[in-house]
């Protein structure tokens, strides 16, 4: 090999190990600021993801409060319900309870009656 081309290839060798170091720099600079991006966009991430935790735990506290509400209105229309029924089992007691001594009563002048007629059909 002539001095021309080995010095070409010598300057040739000097020029690619000059570009891999500025590349390695450029490369190192980019992971740095890629880093800096992700670590970024990581904090932006937490910081959403907060703030709608404390967005669905307003939302769900309040919906927890208004069902409370509604059992409580259902709660008390249950018992003014169960309140009726309870007022309507002790009235009909009362008038079965009158018809029980109606019944008795009447029982009791049939029994009178036969009885009546049994005296007189032993008379006779």
């Amino acid at each position: 090999m002539d001095v021309e081309t080995s010095e070409a290839i010598e300057g040739l060798s000097n020029r690619v190990d000059a570009l891999g170091f500025d590349l390695r720099g450029e490369i190192a600079t980019q992971g740095v600021s890629l880093r800096a991006e992700i670590a970024q966009q990581g904090a932006e991430l937490r910081a959403g993801m907060a703030a709608q935790t404390a967005q669905l735990r307003a939302e769900m506290a309040a919906q927890g409060a208004e069902l409370r509400s509604e059992m409580t209105g259902i709660r008390v229309d249950v018992r003014g319900e169960i309140q009726r029924l309870a007022e309507r089992v002790e009235d009909n007691c009362r008038h079965a309870d009158i018809q029980f001594e109606s019944i008795r009563d009447d029982i009791r002048i049939v029994a009178e009656g036969v009885a009546t007629l049994a005296v007189k059909l032993d008379r006779k």
